[in-house]
């Protein structure tokens, strides 16, 4: 099929499924039961991929393919076509940066820091010195979502749930232990390896 050319009719957001455009030719629903008529859409960088038309109004699922919803302004340019006019599609990369030296997402050893009820993890692996009751940890520079820090405790050390750590120690840990937290961005907690 030949790729049909049309623009927005107005701003979308980048969470929106339903817009129009100011043509809705080439663009079809897909027949569930044969597979005929999938339709792809790409607005700028983001591939979309229709599940409804009535009349000018399309519905879709955005950031299709591994393309990133963004929004997009009024009068954007639309491509419309079946998926074999977007087999080699791949979305652009605009930027990344790889860190170098990094251990677990994190820059390797770091400075100790002194026991509060709050401290800030300066990398994947520190030490804390002192035995104050740990409360909170916050998130160490250059985070990466699912990596994890590892803690040596210099003094007898505890910490407890009433901050941003899910479950406190049962007893204090012997000085020059180490515990091991993972971080978990749905309940922003930090789960400790072990607690006693």
């Amino acid at each position: 099929m030949a790729l049909n050319a049309t623009t927005l009719s107005g701003a979308i957001t980048s969470g929106q499924t339903s817009f129009g455009v100011a043509s809705a030719t080439g663009i079809s629903v897909p027949n569930n039961q044969t597979g005929a008529g999938v339709t792809y859409l790409l607005i700028e960088n983001e591939l979309m991929l229709v599940t409804n038309v009535v009349g000018t109004v399309v519905s879709v699922s955005r950031g299709y393919n591994g393309t990133q919803a963004s929004a997009h302004g009024i009068t954007a340019p639309v491509v419309a076509g079946l998926a074999t006019d977007f087999a080699g599609f791949l979305p652009a990369t605009l930027s990344f940066s790889t860190p170098s030296a990094t251990f677990n997402g994190f820059q390797g050893f770091s400075a100790p820091v002194a026991s509060a009820n709050t401290i800030t993890a300066t990398g994947a692996y520190f030490h804390v010195t002192g035995a104050t009751l740990i409360k909170t940890i916050n998130l160490p520079p250059n985070f990466v979502e699912g990596a994890w820090i590892t803690i040596v405790f210099d003094g007898a050390a505890t910490f407890d749930a009433t901050g941003n750590i899910g479950s406190a120690t049962t007893a204090a840990l012997v000085a020059g232990s180490a515990v091991t937290f993972v971080y978990d961005k749905g309940t922003a907690k930090w789960y400790p390896s072990r607690t006693a």
